[in-house]
């Protein structure tokens, strides 16, 4: 999978947990590395800083920097939730973690995934919009058209809503990941948004 990545010139990978089988081979050099926090294990790092000292160690440390880990992801789809409410104490304790193991915050950030769904109201309009060429990436005319901006497909609408909204309403200079999207071609009449992370 990795000499599949480096082919084609693909950089950064995303493991939903530590996978010690892609984290052991030395192939991973050059690639930067978004490493996810089980979901079971999310309900623990908030109870205490040793939790996460002790995930950074077991995580972390046997790797870096030979693996060059560009952010923790806390949990997958516990956001919206019963989960949710864990997610900023589990961040907190774990940068706090990076930093007393020496990781400056510029190297390693911590990061949990939203759906772009639950940052800002889709419009009825837009979700009608799903099954067309504008979901699909092979719309020629332009769909959505804000100010000065023209978005073509649904992944730029959305991605111009978040950021958007982030600068306004959260914290101008967020940076906005996208973990991953649904494939509208998956044949099951159902389209998932793509979903987003706040680092």
């Amino acid at each position: 999978m990795i000499t599949m990545y480096k082919s084609r010139n693909i950089g950064r990978i995303r493991l939903y947990e530590p996978d010690y089988s892609v984290l052991e081979p030395p192939c991973l050099s050059d690639i930067q590395v978004l490493v996810g926090v089980r979901n079971q294990d999310v309900y623990q790092l908030p109870k205490s800083h040793i939790a996460a000292e002790i995930w950074v160690k077991n995580n972390i440390n046997p790797y870096w920097p030979r693996v060059l880990f560009r952010c923790i992801g806390v949990g997958n789809d516990l956001i919206p939730g019963p989960g949710a409410q864990y997610i900023l104490r589990a961040m907190k304790n774990l940068r706090n973690a990076l930093l007393r193991h020496g990781y400056l915050c510029n190297h390693i950030k911590v990061s949990a995934a939203i759906r772009a769904s639950c940052a800002f109201p889709i419009h009825h309009w837009l979700e009608r919009s799903l099954k067309n060429d504008y979901a699909l990436f092979s719309s020629e005319n332009v769909a959505v058209k804000d100010g000065g901006l023209s978005c073509f497909n649904l992944f730029d609408a959305i991605d111009g809503a978040l950021h958007a909204f982030m600068q306004k309403a959260v914290a101008p200079g967020v940076e906005a990941v996208v973990l991953e999207s649904g494939w509208p071609s998956a044949g099951n009449g159902e389209f998932t948004i793509a979903k987003m992370a706040r680092v």
